[in-house]
C-alpha cells in the first residue's frame, strides 16, 4: 500500500508540484513529528526552483482558470455527462486524487480498483474508468467530487442533501463551546447532532459528509485535535475544498492563536487555506451572540428566511400572550393531565416556572425566549407552522391577524381554512386536515350538495385593534357584564367552524368533530351557535355531543358559525353569557348603500359605499352625498372581517378597494365606508353595479347603482328620491314571514340579493311597540304610513315589563310572540 501510495504521490502530487515539500530538515520537541516547509506561490519563482516549463505548468499546476461547465441532462438514470470536446484538451481537473481517497477511505473502492483506475491516460478517463467499471455508487461518487472539486459537481450524479449538522470535535472546549453550540443551533431550527472523534480526523470529516443526509460538518478544531494522532504521515492532502460542506472552527487559548495555527498548516495545509472561525478560549463559555453570528453562517437561506419569518410572528405577542401560548405549548409537551389547579401534572418546571412567575430564575420572560425554547425543543421544524397554529387557536390567539402582512408566510394560512365537497344520499366526508371534519351519513342528503366546511377566527372578532389575542378586546362593550381577566386567561378554545349546505335541508342529523385543545383535561365544554340575523346562543344542553381524550364531536340537523369553548367548571355559566355578549357585540347583520356626491364636476365624482349594522335605521350621510343604491348583506359579518368592494361603472372603469370591519364604525349613524374617484362616461349621470366579496371570493353583497340626475337641485331629482326612500323603509319596515307574507293590499316586492340562510329577518315587532303613538284623541296611529290601524287588521295591545334580549327566558318569550302574531297579519302595539 505504502508502494503504491508513493507512486501515486510521484505522478500526482509532486510532478505537479504541489505548494508544500516534505522535507525532514528538522524535527519537532517530540522528536517524531515532521516540519513543512511553505514554497513560494507565484509561478515565476516555481519556474526557477523547479525547471517547469510553462506548457507543463498550463496542463498539470493548478491555475485561476474556471474550469469548462457543462449541465446534468438528466435521462433514465444517474448519469455523467461527459465534458464537451476531447477529454484530453480539459485541463480543468487535472487530478482525481483527493476523490479517490475519499472513495478508498470511506471503503467504495479497494487498493487494486484504484490501481487500475490510476493507470488511465488523465482523469476524465478515470472518472468515466469508474463509472464504466460499475464499481462505485455514482451518487458516492459525485458526493466524493463535491467534496473535492465543487466546480464539477453538476458533472455527477448526487443525492439532494439532508437538513442535518454535525459538529465533529475531538473533545476541546465541549462545556464551553460544542454544547452551547448545538443547544444554538436548536434554537435556529437546524438539526444538529456532535461526533466525537478518537483516530483520524480526515476519515471522519469524509465519511460524514458521504451521508448524504448531513448538510455540513463543523469541525472544531481545539489543542487536542492538533494531535498527531488525529494525522497520519501517509494520509494524502486533506481532500475536503468544499466550504458550504465543512466549516473549520479554530479554538485557541490566549497567545496560543500562531502556534495552533502553524501546525494546522503543517498536519492539512488546504484544510488551513479554507475559509473559518477563530474564538479566543478565555475560561469561560462563548457568548450567545458570537454562537448565533455563526449559526446564520452555516443556515441556509431558507432556515434563515423561517427564521426571519417567526421572529416577526413571535414579535407581535405582549406578555399576557406570551404566558397564554405557553400554558397550551407547556400542556402539549409536558403533560396531557391536569391536576385541579389547572396544572398539568407532567409539566416541564422549567416551563411551569416561567408560567407562572414562580421560581428563582424563570427562562422563559419574552416571545424571544419562547420561540428559542420552542425551536430548541424541536416543537418548530423549519418550514413548518402547523403546530404552532394549533396552539395559538387553543390560547386565543388570532394566528391569520399574526401572520396576514409578513412575507414568506403561505396564503393558507393567512386567511380562515375551507374544504369543500360534493355528497350526495351515499353520505360522505368534507374535511379541514388538522382541525374539523364532518361525516355525513347515508341518507343525510337526498341530493348530490356541495358543502363547505370553514373555520371561523374568533379571536380575530373579539381582538382589540392594538391586539391579537381575544382578551386584547376585553370588556368590549359589556362594561359590568364582562368577566375578571383573571378568568378568561383560562378559557381554552378549540377551532370554531362554520358548514354551509348551500340551501340544502338535512334528513338526519350529521357529525361535526374537531380536536380537543391541551390542558383542557377537568374542563366544561361550552357550545356557542349563531344564527344570521338572530345572534348567539349557547346549545350546549340541547345539542347531543360527545367528548373524548383529544377529539370532541357533535351532533347537529341544522348549520350555523359554531364555536366551541372550555372553561373552569365552577364558571360555566359566567363565562357562557359573557362569552354570547361579546361575540353578539362583535357581530354584523350589515346593509351596504353607495353614495355619490352631487357637484358639478362634468367629469369626475366622488363616490362612497357605506357598510352599516342593522340597528342603524337611517340613511342620512355626509352632507351633499345622495344615496345611488343599497341592499342587505347576505350573511352576517364579523368584526375584524376583510372584505373587497368592487365598483364597475357602465362603459365606465373598474374600481376595488379593501375595507377592514370594525363593529363600531359600523354601528355609528355615517357607518363605515370605502371612498374612490369615478368618471362619468357622458359627462351626465351615471350607473354601474357594486359587489361586496369576502377575500376568499364568496359574495357578501350585489346592488346597483344610478345616479338619476346630475344637477342635485333639480326637484325632480328631491321628489322622486324622497319617493323611494319613503316606500324602500316602508317596504322594509313591514317585511313579514320567511313566505313573505304581507298585509293585504300590500304588494310584495321581489328581491334577488337578499339574505340567504335557513334563519330568514322578519319585521321587529320591538320597532313597531317602539315608535307607536298615542295621539290627541286618545287614539293609536301606526309607525307606518301606508298602514292605518282598525282597517280590517286585528289589534293587539302587548303589554310586557321584559323583551328581546334573546337569552332564552321571559323576554324571549314575550319577543317570539310578537313575532307569531306580526306574521299573522295583526298589528301589534
Amino acid at each position: 500500500k505504502f508502494l503504491s501510495s508513493a507512486l501515486f504521490e510521484i505522478k500526482e502530487k509532486w510532478i505537479p508540484c504541489i505548494q508544500y515539500e516534505l522535507c525532514y530538515y528538522a524535527m519537532e520537541e517530540n522528536g517524531d513529528e515532521p516540519a513543512f516547509r511553505e514554497l513560494p506561490t507565484d509561478s515565476g519563482s516555481l519556474g526557477q526552483l523547479w525547471g517547469m516549463r510553462p506548457a507543463f505548468r498550463a496542463v498539470w499546476m493548478l491555475d485561476s482558470h474556471r474550469p469548462y461547465r457543462t449541465v446534468n441532462a438528466g435521462g433514465d438514470g444517474p448519469v455523467i455527462i461527459q465534458p464537451r470536446g476531447n477529454p484530453s484538451d480539459f485541463v480543468g481537473m487535472r487530478t482525481i486524487r483527493p476523490v479517490l481517497d475519499c472513495m478508498e477511505s470511506a471503503g467504495e473502492l479497494t487498493l487494486d480498483q484504484c490501481d487500475q483506475i490510476r493507470k488511465q491516460p488523465t482523469p476524465i478517463h478515470r472518472v468515466l474508468e469508474m463509472n464504466r467499471r460499475g464499481e462505485v455508487d455514482p451518487c458516492r461518487l459525485g458526493a466524493a467530487v463535491e467534496m473535492c472539486y465543487p466546480e464539477f459537481e453538476q458533472l455527477f450524479a448526487r443525492e439532494k442533501r439532508g437538513r442535518e449538522l454535525v459538529i465533529l470535535h475531538a473533545g476541546d472546549y465541549t462545556t464551553e463551546f460544542v454544547s452551547p453550540l448545538q443547544t444554538a443551533a436548536g434554537e435556529s431550527g437546524v438539526s444538529c447532532q456532535m461526533e466525537t472523534c478518537t483516530a483520524s480526523i480526515t476519515e471522519k470529516a469524509i465519511g460524514l459528509l458521504l451521508n448524504t443526509n448531513i448538510r455540513m460538518v463543523l469541525l472544531v478544531i481545539g489543542p487536542q485535535a492538533l494531535h498527531h494522532r488525529h494525522w497520519s504521515n501517509l494520509d494524502y492532502e486533506f481532500p475536503v475544498r468544499n466550504e458550504k460542506l465543512l466549516l473549520p472552527i479554530l479554538l485557541y487559548p490566549q497567545g496560543g492563536r500562531d502556534r495552533m495555527v502553524r501546525v494546522l498548516q503543517q498536519r492539512a495545509p488546504v484544510l488551513c487555506s479554507l475559509p473559518r472561525e477563530e474564538i479566543q478560549m478565555e475560561g469561560r463559555g462563548v457568548s450567545r451572540e458570537r454562537l448565533k453570528e455563526i449559526m446564520q453562517k452555516v443556515m441556509t437561506d431558507e432556515q434563515r428566511d423561517f427564521q426571519e419569518m417567526l421572529g416577526r410572528i413571535m414579535s407581535r405577542l405582549d406578555e399576557r400572550d406570551v404566558r397564554l401560548l405557553l400554558r397550551v405549548w407547556s400542556a402539549r409537551t409536558g403533560g396531557s393531565k391536569s391536576r385541579s389547579d389547572g396544572r398539568p401534572a407532567r409539566l416541564l418546571p422549567r416551563m411551569w416556572s416561567a408560567l407562572t412567575g414562580k421560581g428563582r430564575s424563570p427562562d422563559i420572560k419574552t416571545p424571544d425566549d419562547l420561540l428559542q425554547a420552542m425551536m430548541r425543543e424541536g416543537y418548530i421544524t423549519p418550514g413548518d407552522l402547523g403546530e404552532l397554529e394549533k396552539d395559538m387557536v387553543a390560547a386565543g390567539i388570532s394566528f391569520p391577524v399574526i401572520v396576514r402582512d409578513i412575507p414568506g408566510v403561505p396564503d393558507e394560512l393567512q386567511h380562515p381554512k375551507t374544504a369543500v365537497a360534493s355528497i350526495g344520499p351515499t353520505g360522505g366526508e368534507v374535511e379541514i386536515p388538522g382541525f374539523a371534519k364532518l361525516t355525513v351519513p347515508p341518507g343525510a342528503l337526498q341530493h348530490d350538495t356541495t358543502v363547505t366546511v370553514s373555520t371561523l377566527d374568533v379571536p380575530g372578532i373579539l381582538r382589540g385593534p392594538e391586539g391579537v389575542s381575544w382578551t386584547s378586546g376585553y370588556p368590549w362593550s359589556l362594561d359590568d357584564a364582562a368577566c375578571p381577566r383573571e378568568l378568561l386567561d383560562k378559557v381554552l378554545f378549540s377551532p370554531a367552524v362554520d358548514v354551509n349546505l348551500h340551501g340544502a335541508r338535512l334528513s338526519g342529523p350529521v357529525e361535526l368533530q374537531t380536536w380537543r385543545p391541551p390542558g383542557s383535561e377537568g374542563m366544561t365544554c361550552l357550545l356557542l351557535k349563531h344564527y344570521d340575523g338572530e345572534g348567539w346562543m349557547d346549545i350546549t344542553a340541547s345539542t347531543p355531543h360527545h367528548i373524548d381524550s383529544d377529539v370532541v364531536s357533535v351532533s347537529m340537523l341544522s348549520f350555523s358559525p359554531l364555536s366551541i369553548l372550555w372553561t373552569p367548571v365552577k364558571k360555566v355559566v359566567e363565562v357562557g353569557k359573557m362569552m354570547v355578549a361579546a361575540l353578539s357585540s362583535r357581530t354584523l347583520n350589515c346593509w351596504f348603500s353607495s353614495y355619490v356626491h352631487s357637484d358639478k364636476d362634468p367629469r369626475d365624482v366622488e363616490f362612497h359605499v357605506v357598510c352599516r349594522d342593522q340597528q342603524v335605521k337611517t340613511d342620512e350621510y355626509v352632507q351633499g352625498f345622495s344615496r345611488c343604491g343599497r341592499n342587505d348583506a347576505r350573511f352576517d359579518l364579523y368584526h375584524g372581517d376583510m372584505i373587497e368592494v368592487s365598483v364597475s361603472v357602465r362603459e365606465g372603469q373598474n374600481r376595488s378597494d379593501q375595507m377592514e370591519l370594525r363593529a363600531a364604525h359600523c354601528c355609528d349613524v355615517t357607518g363605515q365606508n370605502v371612498q374612490m374617484w369615478l368618471q362619468r362616461p357622458d359627462g351626465k349621470g351615471f350607473k354601474g353595479e357594486v359587489v361586496i366579496r369576502t377575500l376568499r371570493e364568496r359574495t357578501v353583497c350585489q346592488f346597483v347603482f344610478k345616479e338619476r340626475d346630475y344637477d342635485p337641485t333639480n326637484p325632480v331629482y328631491e321628489s322622486r328620491a324622497s319617493h323611494d326612500q319613503h316606500h324602500k323603509e316602508a317596504a322594509t319596515d313591514l317585511s313579514a314571514s320567511p313566505h313573505k307574507n304581507l298585509p293585504t293590499g300590500t304588494e310584495a316586492q321581489p328581491s334577488g340579493h337578499g339574505k340567504q340562510d335557513s334563519h330568514p329577518r322578519s319585521a321587529d315587532p320591538h320597532q313597531t311597540v317602539a315608535t307607536a303613538r298615542a295621539s290627541s284623541t286618545g287614539a293609536l296611529t301606526s309607525p307606518h304610513p301606508d298602514v292605518s290601524i282598525g282597517s280590517g287588521r286585528t289589534q293587539v295591545l302587548l303589554i310586557n315589563d321584559e323583551y328581546t334580549t334573546t337569552k332564552g327566558g321571559v323576554s324571549t318569550i314575550n319577543y317570539q310572540l310578537a313575532q307569531l302574531l306580526t306574521h299573522a297579519g295583526a298589528a301589534v302595539c
